[in-house]
């Protein structure tokens, strides 16, 4: 017999750099559909300007955490101080939100996944949310890696190969140019599956006994499954990077 409570649902981390939330319809939408999906969602998200201002707020069920960010200026010191910081207070909020089961990150930036890589080791599951052309990949590994496997899951189930590597070779990475350029419609995800081979077998594996785990260093290992995009030409600069309008102290 029930006892008449409801049960907690899933609960699912959104994570916004480039616009506040609910400002930012697509990831509003995106929020309300898991809602009515029976999730618990959670955003966090940059403070704005003239709306969205609160450091918290809940809307319509919405748990959405802001912090302040001033949008980069002065080159490419301005974008290292203003990913650094979304970053930083990104994760100081994520610690508070707690265990979720999925961290839904919306691009730009790539760098989320640092975010998520963290949380996975509580068992959170990562989705990039990416919506532009693909037409480049390439993987990154050092002496362990084994095979590496992209693949797109289209909306409607279906699973396409995108590139397939079964004999990865450190010594011999390079960028894989798509014969036409992928355009992905909303809500198709990217899979990255990879494997490693810390056997004695492997002859380039630098110590077989270490227990190996992420480092920058060749001894160390890694997985990342980078890709480049580009935009429609007919896409106005205004809608990928909107302007940031500044108030005078």
């Amino acid at each position: 017999m029930s006892d008449g409570r409801r049960r907690p649902g899933p609960r699912v981390l959104i994570l916004v750099e480039n616009l506040s939330v609910p400002f930012d319809r697509r990831v509003w939408q995106e929020s309300l559909a898991l809602r009515d999906a029976g999730w618990e969602v959670s955003v966090i998200c940059p403070q704005g300007t003239r709306r969205d201002t609160e450091a918290y707020a809940e809307i319509d069920g919405i748990k959405i955490h802001r912090y302040p960010l001033t949008a980069a200026t002065g080159g490419p010191q301005g974008y290292v101080k203003e990913y650094g910081s979304a970053l930083w207070h990104t994760w100081r909020l994520a610690k508070k939100v707690g265990r979720v089961d999925v961290v839904h990150a919306c691009n730009p930036p790539d760098l989320f996944y640092l975010i998520a890589k963290r949380l996975k080791r509580t068992g959170a599951r990562f989705v990039f949310d990416q919506h532009d052309l693909v037409p480049e990949l390439y993987e990154s590994r050092f002496n362990r890696g084994k095979d590496f496997l992209y693949r797109v899951q289209y909306p409607d189930g279906r699973i396409e190969t995108l590139l397939s590597v079964p004999n990865y070779s450190f010594v011999w990475q390079l960028w894989y140019n798509l014969a036409e350029p992928l355009q992905l419609p909303k809500g198709t995800k990217i899979l990255c599956t990879a494997h490693f081979d810390n056997s004695t077998g492997n002859r380039y594996n630098p110590d077989p006994s270490k227990e190996v785990g992420w480092g920058d260093q060749s001894w160390d290992e890694m997985m990342v499954g980078f890709f480049n995009l580009v935009f429609d030409a007919r896409t106005s600069i205004e809608s990928i990077n909107p302007p940031v309008k500044r108030v005078k102290p």
